[in-house]
């Protein structure tokens, strides 16, 4: 129950609800905080025209490492999703476009 209560509160405790925590939130908390922003940003909304791109999305995300997210857990998402999720499009070398079809194979350290 407490992610789900977390997931609008910020890395830095601002957001909603107001709490009176002075620790942190918790890695759940935290963790569904990073994947409801995103998609809430790439779904479709009738109140947005348009919606960001799973890349646009990782760089929102980026930008706000450290202040609502956990910046540790974002570099997570990261590896995890690519700097290029799946449904991205892209410009490939020779004007070719292609579509990110599924995230990157995790590579373990040798």
């Amino acid at each position: 129950m407490v992610g789900p209560f977390e997931h609008h509160l910020n890395y830095d405790l601002s957001g909603y609800p107001t709490v009176e925590l002075k620790s942190k939130m918790t890695l759940f908390g935290s963790i569904v905080a990073i994947a409801d922003c995103f998609d809430a940003l790439t779904t479709a909304r009738v109140y947005a025209k348009v919606n960001p791109t799973p890349a646009e999305a990782v760089a929102h995300l980026v930008r706000h490492r450290g202040t609502q997210f956990d910046p540790t857990l974002v570099k997570l998402f990261i590896d995890v999703m690519g700097i290029y999720p799946p449904g991205t499009v892209l410009a490939l070398t020779g004007r070719e476009a292609g579509v990110v079809c599924r995230p990157p194979v995790a590579r373990l350290a040798s």
